[in-house]
């Protein structure tokens, strides 16, 4: 808990990037920029959660994650 707002301004980050890039699954942005910018946040928001040790809500970023990368596959 030292770097609360730290951790939740990463987690903030992480969550809207991950909600832009499935709400505007246009060509542009379901690239490989796009989930390169959505591998970073993930991999910031677990950062974030490791910290914290939350189990949960890292289960939660990967199901969430994984459900993005079926959806970008199939929409290939």
């Amino acid at each position: 808990m030292k770097d609360w707002k730290t951790i939740m301004i990463i987690q903030g980050v992480a969550i809207l990037t991950i909600g832009i890039l499935s709400l505007t699954a246009t060509q542009i942005l379901v690239s490989k920029v796009g989930l390169f910018a959505l591998m970073v946040s993930f991999i910031l928001f677990i950062y974030a959660r490791i910290k914290e040790l939350n189990s949960w809500d890292i289960k939660l970023t990967l199901v969430i994650t994984l459900l993005y990368l079926l959806f970008y596959f199939y929409m290939k």
